[in-house]
């Protein structure tokens, strides 16, 4: 590969169409020629070429265009009207569309046109638009398209040009592709100051060719580290360097790995269950900035100015990202719905240092950060820090952009990545004002112009731009999520955690008695060595023994997962008794194919006839639940009083053992046989609403599943008098109760 660039020939076309079509277009003039003329290179008449600059409007605004080649034009004898010209901060309006088909898509690159004489734009001067680069060249070569097109075409492409190289697959992943490249390269730009990203997907291709993009745009040198789930303290925070220090006879601090991020990116996968003592460290270092140690003896201060990138993989029914650590992260991003493309479009280390040092020096219009305001609370965005972060993000996308100041286009794509992934909300309809009463007579001046409508608001106009690109369904979807996700405790629900001084997960040590716990050796010599010298070892005599003191004793803190147990109550009264034993039998099955990570057990109260019956004492065994299932018979009266007391007395016995349960009832009807098993329904209904009222008391958390066809009154009543949550549920099935459970669980 050879330049042909020339200086002279250059000059030549700046003389030739400077004046009147402008030094920028004049030179894509002369760039264009070169490629189209390389016959290796491109197809005949192929390609498409290029550049982005301003034009004086005839209102005397300055505006930024897009000049891009014409469709069907020659570009080894293209002049300067072969590009025609469009109105840029329109085009990448459009991006925020969830899609556009060809035909919408000419139509509205026409009526964008900055002269009506123009020859149709390229059907890809939509990706020239959003791509961030100033000249962007596209080129048709038959040598390079022979490798592309085939079986593993992109490793063929970097085998013979080399890891510069990007291979976009000609697909339609459209706007949600460009979205997703622009955060990268925002992260890249300012990772800090944008705490980060909240990345919903699981591994795969698509996730890394992502994360691949955005470690391809970090300056070299740029610090990158990976923080496991289960990391200790030791990891994450640092502390005493224990060889080091038995070496040296004095305490040697090493830093952890937030410390090790300073000035670069922390990837998290499975962010969704890092422990909350984690995620507080996390927090603590983004609003400070450093990352302080106060252990093993030792105090220290370490600069930890880094942006975390978390993995979320929690499914949509699970617990995500702790909130306090998504709160500080801007960017909210799904690539769930892309391709699993090997290849991103990435800008050039290069260009992200130059937009990383014009950053500093980009304001942002106060108007323009009000409108981010408004559209926050339009959306019903409730963190204070939305709108703060999108302002960051759009001046990032200026900086990239090589803009001086932030236009409304950085704005419009900061409400998508920062404050739409947030919205829980539609914006409430504003009611159209009543127009005032003519006056008598008319006032004197020139006519108004009815044909030109006000100028709408910068805030209205973003929150339509970003309404357009999600359905109110989803939005419905999206809130419904979030307040599911709303009570958490600690990152991921595989499991609530308790201290066990015996087992257990460690999390850490302290000084303790070897015999009532786990001794922690490592932690013990750490806290023995910075005394040596005090204590009288010889710091030459490489033979001397470590002196270690009582007080020096470290037992290891452990922490053991505690699992829910599901207490199911199923009414096999009536003649439907049966279709509900399949359906609680279901769901069942499908809660015990989890139980080994998330540390579920289940029991089955089945309740007909004169009494309950305890048919699935708790347990984690499949083919024991299957076996203990097989033929529970169904029919007679409704019992619920005696199934509820027998709820509460497994609910307190998995208490006492130290576990979690949550009792569920599955019925359709009324209660009729009272505790004694005598019929009738007064009596019947009273003792069932005592027994609900225990469970209450005991704080015993209940989930109450009416499978009527139609919601019944008395059952939201029930449920209301045990402290339980009521679900309508008429379109029963396993995968729905289980789904229910879970959320419950959650």
């Amino acid at each position: 590969m050879r330049s042909r660039w020339s200086d002279e020939e250059a000059a030549q076309y700046l003389s030739r169409y400077a004046e009147e079509w402008g030094e920028d277009l004049a030179l894509r003039t002369y760039s264009s020629q070169l490629l189209g003329s390389e016959p290796e290179l491109v197809l005949h008449g192929g390609g498409n070429t290029s550049v982005k600059t301003q034009r004086t409007d005839i209102l005397g605004e300055v505006r930024p265009v897009l000049f891009v080649k014409a469709s069907g034009v020659d570009m080894a004898t293209i002049g300067p009207e072969g590009h025609p010209g469009l109105d840029l901060e329109y085009l990448r309006r459009l991006r925020a569309l969830p899609d556009l088909d060809d035909i919408t898509m000419v139509d509205q690159l026409r009526t964008r046109l900055l002269r009506a004489d123009s020859p149709t734009p390229s059907i890809e001067a939509l990706v020239h638009a959003f791509l961030p680069g100033k000249f962007i060249d596209h080129t048709h070569a038959d040598a390079i398209l022979a490798l592309t097109n085939r079986t593993g075409g992109g490793a063929a492409v970097r085998e013979a040009l080399g890891e510069e190289v990007l291979v976009l697959p000609y697909v339609t992943p459209g706007f949600k592709l460009a979205l997703a490249s622009a955060a990268a390269a925002l992260l890249a730009i300012d990772a800090a100051g944008l705490g980060g990203a909240v990345v919903r997907a699981h591994a795969g291709p698509a996730r890394e060719a992502w994360w691949g993009a955005v470690r391809r745009m970090l300056p070299p040198g740029t610090p990158v580290r990976r923080l496991p789930a289960g990391a200790t303290d030791d990891r994450v925070l640092g502390g005493l360097d224990l060889p080091a220090t038995l070496v040296a006879r004095r305490p040697v601090v090493e830093r952890g790995i937030l410390a090790e991020s300073d000035g670069g990116l922390l990837a998290i996968p499975m962010a969704e269950r890092l422990p909350a003592a984690t995620v507080g460290h996390l927090v603590a270092a983004l609003d400070a900035g450093t990352c302080r140690v106060e252990r093993d003896g030792i105090s220290a201060v370490h600069p930890a100015r880094f942006g975390v990138v978390a993995f979320d993989e929690a499914e949509p029914d699970e617990p995500g990202v702790a909130p306090a650590l998504a709160e500080r992260l801007a960017i909210h991003l799904d690539l769930a719905a892309l391709p699993a493309t090997q290849e991103w479009p990435v800008a050039e280390p290069g260009e992200i240092a130059r937009a990383r040092a014009r950053l500093p020096g980009i304001p942002l219009d106060p108007a323009q950060h009000r409108a981010l305001e408004e559209v926050a609370a339009a959306l019903g965005v409730g963190s204070l820090r939305a709108a703060w972060y999108a302002a960051r993000a759009a001046r990032a996308a200026a900086a990239l952009a090589a803009s001086p100041v932030v236009t409304e286009d950085e704005v419009r794509l900061a409400v998508q990545l920062v404050l739409l992934p947030r919205a829980t909300r539609l914006p409430p309809a504003e009611a159209e004002p009543v127009p005032p009463p003519p006056p008598d007579e008319p006032e004197a001046g020139p006519p108004a112009d009815e044909s030109a409508p006000a100028d709408q608001p910068l805030a209205d106009r973003l929150v339509e731009a970003a309404l357009a690109t999600l359905p109110p369904a989803m939005l419905a979807s999206l809130a419904a999520r979030r307040a599911a996700r709303g009570a958490r405790g600690e990152g991921g629900r595989s499991g609530e955690r308790r201290s066990d001084p015996r087992h257990g997960r460690t999390i850490g040590s302290r000084r303790g008695d070897p015999r009532r716990g786990r001794l922690d050796l490592l932690g013990t010599l750490r806290a023995a060595a910075p005394w040596q010298r005090l204590r009288g070892a010889a710091p030459a005599d490489p033979g001397s023994r470590l002196r270690v003191a009582p007080g020096d004793l470290r037992v290891r803190r452990l922490r053991q997962r505690v699992g829910t147990t599901v207490l199911f109550a199923v009414d096999a009264s009536g003649s439907q008794a049966l279709h509900r034993l399949a359906e609680a039998k279901g769901a069942i099955e499908l809660l015990l194919a989890e139980s080994y990570v998330r540390r579920d057990k289940v029991a089955l109260v089945a309740f007909r006839g004169r009494g309950a019956e305890l048919v699935l004492p708790p347990t984690r065994s499949l083919a024991r639940a299957k076996r203990a299932l097989a033929g529970v018979p169904g029919g007679g009266g409704t019992p619920l009083a005696a199934a509820l007391d027998l709820l509460a007395t497994l609910a307190l016995g998995v208490r006492r053992a130290g576990g979690r349960p949550l009792a569920v009832v599955l019925t359709d009807g009324r209660a009729n046989v009272a505790r004694d098993g005598e019929g009738g329904r007064e009596r019947a209904e009273r003792e069932a609403l005592e027994a609900a009222r225990r469970l209450a008391a005991e704080s015993v958390p209940a989930l109450v599943i009416d499978c009527a066809p139609r919601p019944n009154a008395w059952l939201g009543g029930l449920a209301r008098a045990a402290g339980a949550r009521y679900l309508p549920l008429p379109a029963r099935d396993a995968a729905a109760i289980s789904a229910a459970v879970r959320a419950a669980a959650d």
